[in-house]
C-alpha cells in the first residue's frame, strides 16, 4: 500500500510484583503513519438551464488535502454519463501536501437537450489505497431555442393599386425549451412597400411554448404579382425566420 513512515515513538512500562527486583521495566516503541486525503469544496455544482451551442460561465472548485500526509494525484479526469459536456483546467500539483489547496475552474456547454451529469475525478493514493479515486458531481440541463412561424405563406386577393386588404395573422411560436428574445418583425423582399406590418402581439422576451401574432396587409403599389417576406430576428437556431408574402395589384 506505500505506507510512509511519520515517526518513530516510544513509552515506558512498569510492572510492580513481589519478586526481588520489583519493579520490571520495559519501553513500548511504534511506527505512525500519516493519511492522505482528498476533499471537494463544493462537492456537487449544479449549472442550471444552459442553452445547445453556448458555454456557461467558468464555477470554481477546491481540492484539499485534510489528511496527515502528501497526496499524490495520479490523474485529473471528468467521467459518468456525459463528460464531454463539461470542462476543466486546474492548478493541482502531482503531490499536495497536508492542508494544502488547489482550484479548479469547470464550464458546462451541453451538446444535447435535457439533463445531463459528469463527475470531476481525482485519482491517487488517498488513504494509502493505491488508485483511490474522490469525485465531484457536476450537473446542467441541455436548452434549446427554436421559433417557429406560421402558416409559411400568406396569400392575398387580387387588389386594386393603392386599396388595403384585409387583415392576415402570422403565428410567432417558440417552440423550444428556453425563453427566445425577439428583436424585429420587418417587411423585406422587392416588393416590401406593397405589404405592411398593422400590429404585433409580440414582446422581446418570449417564454418557452409561448406564442404571439403579427398581422400584415396588402396594399400593391403596383400592377401585377407582389412578393415580400415577413422577417422575424431572434436568437433562435436559422434566424431570421421569414414567411413569403404574395399578393397581385390590378
Amino acid at each position: 500500500m506505500g505506507l510512509k513512515k511519520e515517526n518513530k515513538s516510544s513509552s515506558p512500562i512498569s510492572v510492580a510484583d513481589s519478586a526481588a527486583n520489583s519493579p520490571q521495566t520495559g519501553r513500548l516503541t511504534g511506527f505512525g503513519y500519516g493519511i492522505p486525503k482528498a476533499a471537494f469544496t463544493p462537492p456537487s455544482v449544479s449549472f442550471g438551464n444552459q442553452n445547445l451551442g453556448t458555454t456557461s460561465a467558468t464555477r470554481s472548485v477546491t481540492l484539499s488535502n485534510p489528511g496527515t500526509d502528501t497526496l499524490k494525484i495520479t490523474s485529473i479526469s471528468l467521467g459518468a454519463a456525459n463528460p464531454g459536456d463539461f470542462k476543466q483546467t486546474n492548478t493541482c500539483p502531482a503531490a499536495l501536501a497536508p492542508a494544502a489547496v488547489c482550484s479548479f475552474t469547470v464550464s458546462f456547454a451541453p451538446t444535447a437537450a435535457g439533463s445531463r451529469t459528469a463527475s470531476l475525478i481525482v485519482t491517487g493514493n488517498l488513504n494509502n489505497i493505491a488508485g483511490s479515486t474522490q469525485a465531484a458531481t457536476l450537473t446542467g440541463t441541455g436548452t434549446t431555442l427554436s421559433v417557429t412561424l406560421s402558416p409559411a405563406t400568406l396569400t392575398f386577393a387580387s387588389t386594386a393599386v393603392g386599396s388595403t386588404t384585409a387583415t392576415q395573422v402570422v403565428t410567432v411560436k417558440n417552440t423550444g425549451t428556453s425563453a427566445v428574445t425577439l428583436t424585429s418583425e420587418t417587411i423585406t423582399g422587392s416588393n416590401a412597400s406593397s405589404f405592411i406590418k398593422s400590429a404585433t402581439t409580440c414582446t422581446t422576451s418570449q417564454a418557452a411554448g409561448a406564442s404571439c401574432t403579427v398581422s400584415v396587409e396588402f396594399k400593391p403599389a403596383a400592377t401585377g404579382a407582389l412578393t415580400a417576406s415577413l422577417s422575424v430576428a431572434d436568437n433562435a437556431t436559422g434566424s431570421p425566420q421569414t414567411v413569403t408574402l404574395t399578393g397581385t395589384g390590378h
